[in-house]
């Protein structure tokens, strides 16, 4: 799997014609840069990227769209956002900083909790909606 960095990297070297627009040098490819290169690149991709993703297929009954990404800043703003558009949809409710079942029958202290039980107990077979790492999402033609 391609980390972000290196990602980020090939790509600047394919737009470049493998030089550095600094110097106008050749620059080498990722497996032959410093560890530390690598590192810097993977932080500046990961911080542009974002650290989670928040992945919905067919739950338009909470007001989300079929088969999206929506990229966060990090796992707890994704967690926010898919607890956001439960609430929004009556699916769950917040009330003095605890989310509610909608029938009031259960109560979580999170919104992470929240979320997991709504995904345990209100999903159908084809619905799908969870958070992910974004540097652990398999990139196609990474590997």
């Amino acid at each position: 799997m391609s980390m972000p960095g290196k990602i980020a990297y090939e790509a600047y070297r394919n737009h470049t014609g493998g030089k550095s627009l600094a110097t106008g040098h050749p620059i080498p490819e990722w497996d032959e840069l410093p560890e530390e290169i690598r590192d810097a690149w993977n932080a500046a991709a990961g911080a542009v990227v974002g650290y989670a993703a928040l992945v919905v297929t067919v739950a338009t009954d909470i007001g989300l769209e079929d088969c999206h990404v929506y990229l966060c800043n990090s796992e707890d703003a994704a967690v926010k956002f898919a607890v956001d558009a439960l609430v929004a949809s009556g699916e769950l409710l917040c009330e003095g900083g605890a989310w509610l079942s909608h029938d009031r029958q259960d109560r979580w202290e999170s919104a992470e909790a929240a979320l997991e039980a709504w995904q345990e107990t209100c999903l159908g077979a084809s619905e799908y909606l969870h958070v992910y790492d974004v540097t652990r999402v398999f990139i196609p033609g990474s590997f």
